[in-house]
């Protein structure tokens, strides 16, 4: 079965090719749909097929090997058919309308700057402020007040700094986009330092994608080892972020004893991250196929009233209406008992699954190819605020681009009133003429 699977994944990093030549994907939309396969999934399966015991010990020897290797092969044909259907409509059929209404306005530099000014200013907040603790955030018994309105603040600054970074290059000066980065790299760091294992690959992503795409000096081999370099690093400071968080030691102590940090250690980390395919095999293996129904999808419906006019929502994505429904704290239950802290990361197709078994994946299938072309043509539309809010949809750098239903509807309202305030601002930007109406 392994071989299939490998062959499997081939198809799809062809099509991962083939959807990189296309004109109408960014080419920054085909850079993180092959990092997300590569991170999420590729290296941790590898990893996990070739050294099965230390997947195994590290989920504390939740799921016997051929239940695990059975789920890797519907994710990965969950995977190509994602993958095949959006490049079959994007190569055959005009998508372009599929996004959001963009106008025909050109770039209102106000606008930018207004963008750019609150956008520093929440993130400088968070650099400052942010103190908390991981295992304290992640326990459902500890108040949490106000945790939602500043991550998504926080998610907007970071996506309005990214759309500026990546597509308005061109519209500020060289000294504010200097500024912009550096901004950037402070505010993963501070993540870092407070035990975030994602948040460094943020920097990682925008260098890499800069040096092979904006530079075309990744065509020289000997050029592309400061990239590996950078890349090692990276991932090899997981154990010193997994010690952070869960020792309770300090930077220094750790780095007083990088001795004990061997090749294995990283490799367990690594997986530790972002092996949703076996969190999500101990979801549908022990929670069982079909048993969340439709409670997700309704539970995030509801849970877009308001609370003025609804009291004790219930949560978004939960099977239960409560937040150990939720699939991610679900799974870390059966895998550490009756936890309220373990909230692990899941494959989409487990998920899926998890909701309906084969018409639940069918279903997710073709949302998840719509979404995915709705982002991509927002990508190329041009606009500040399609731009913009299709970041906040990818969630940087956990890059959730192709994700089920249920977290669509938990997130599109609040991106949605991100757009339509922006769409609206620039409406009133035109009537008072401080912008102008592109040429037909």
């Amino acid at each position: 079965m392994e071989g299939f699977i490998l062959l499997i994944y081939f198809f799809i990093i062809v099509l991962l090719v083939k959807i990189y030549k296309q004109e109408n994907v960014h080419k920054f939309f085909s850079f993180l749909l092959f990092l997300k396969f590569t991170l999420w999934t590729f290296l941790p399966v590898l990893i996990s097929v070739f050294d099965w015991e230390l997947a195994d010990n590290i989920s504390f020897r939740t799921l016997p090997y051929n239940v695990y290797v059975t789920y890797v092969l519907y994710d990965a044909l969950y995977l190509l058919a994602i993958h095949t259907i959006f490049y079959l409509l994007i190569s055959k059929f005009n998508t372009s309308k599929l996004t959001f209404f963009t106008g025909n306005f050109q770039v209102s530099s106000f606008l930018l700057r207004l963008i750019i000014f609150f956008s520093i200013i929440i993130i400088i907040l968070v650099i400052i402020v942010s103190n908390y603790d991981y295992i304290e955030l992640n326990d459902v018994d500890v108040d949490k007040p106000f945790i939602n309105l500043i991550a998504f603040a926080e998610g907007y600054a970071v996506a309005a700094i990214l759309s500026i970074i990546l597509f308005f290059r061109q519209n500020i000066s060289k000294k504010m986009f200097i500024l912009l980065h550096v901004l950037y790299l402070i505010y993963s760091v501070k993540l870092t330092l407070l035990g975030s294992r994602i948040a460094i690959i943020g920097p990682l992503i925008l260098y890499m994608y800069y040096y092979f795409f904006q530079t075309g000096l990744g065509k020289k081999l000997f050029l592309t080892i400061p990239v590996v370099l950078f890349s090692v690093g990276v991932i090899s400071i997981m154990p010193v972020l997994s010690s952070l968080r869960n020792d309770k030691i300090s930077f220094s102590d750790v780095l007083n004893n990088t001795n004990s940090i061997d090749t294995e250690i990283i490799l367990r980390e690594l997986i530790t991250k972002t092996n949703g395919v076996y969190y999500g095999a101990v979801l549908c293996e022990k929670d069982g196929i079909s048993k969340a129904g439709i409670n997700p999808y309704v539970n995030s419906l509801v849970a877009i009233i308001p609370g003025f006019i609804l009291k004790n929502k219930p949560v978004p994505t939960s099977s239960d209406g409560t937040i150990m429904g939720i699939p991610s704290r679900v799974a870390g239950s059966y895998i550490v008992l009756n936890s309220t802290i373990f909230n692990v990361g899941l494959a989409d197709s487990s998920v899926a699954l998890w909701h309906g078994g084969l018409i639940g994946l069918i279903f997710n299938v073709l949302f998840a190819s719509l979404i995915m072309i709705f982002i991509s043509n927002n990508l190329q539309s041009g606009k500040i605020y399609s731009i913009l809010v299709s970041f906040m949809f990818i969630k940087f750098p956990v890059l959730v681009i192709n994700g089920t239903f249920d977290g669509f509807l938990r997130d599109f309202p609040r991106f949605l009133l991100v757009y339509i305030l922006l769409f609206v601002f620039m409406h009133f930007l035109r009537f008072y003429n401080v912008i102008s109406t592109e040429k037909k």
